[in-house]
């Protein structure tokens, strides 16, 4: 049983609704989050993706302050990518989560720490496609992040069977 936020009534059909009709909708969401009322005509102001500068949002999907600053993001999310592929293809893996490990890349290193590690950020000699990735990925069957995964079976299974025998 679930109560309309506005109001209080009982809603019948809950499903995802949180609101027991369109008026109480529409009076939810005239307010924010802690209650005060929305001006609509209020400029939203965000911080850049990529220079971190706060903005006035101009139109919807904004989220870097000018198109310059919307290309270097682009021109460094490529890079990663190509370096990604350039590995994989180098030592013949699979790559998975390449979204995921993009993003939390640009998110946490600056230009000169792309090749690094999302998962080992602190561990300077632990970077995608270093010696320590690469063993992780041949002998476990991928590497720590779960981007590089081995096409053939990993060699540790192996290890264990053969040390159990």
């Amino acid at each position: 049983m679930k109560i309309c936020k506005v109001c209080g009534k009982e809603i019948t059909d809950s499903g995802r609704r949180s609101y027991c009709s369109k008026e109480c909708a529409l009076e939810g969401n005239r307010t924010n989050a802690r209650g005060f009322a929305r001006d609509p005509n209020e400029p939203k102001v965000l911080k850049c993706k990529m220079c971190g500068k706060e903005f006035v949002k101009e139109h919807a999907g904004q989220k870097f302050c000018n198109w310059k600053c919307q290309k270097q993001y682009q021109k460094k999310q490529s890079l990663i990518s190509r370096l990604i592929h350039r590995t994989a293809k180098k030592y013949n893996f699979e790559i998975k989560n390449e979204d995921k490990i993009v993003r939390a890349k640009m998110l946490l290193f600056r230009n000169d720490d792309m090749k690094r590690c999302p998962c080992a950020s602190q561990d300077a000699d632990h970077f995608c496609g270093s010696s320590r990735c690469i063993a992780d990925t041949i002998y476990k069957g991928h590497c720590c992040c779960r981007l590089f995964w081995s096409k053939k079976e990993p060699l540790l299974k192996q290890y264990v069977e053969n040390f159990n025998d």
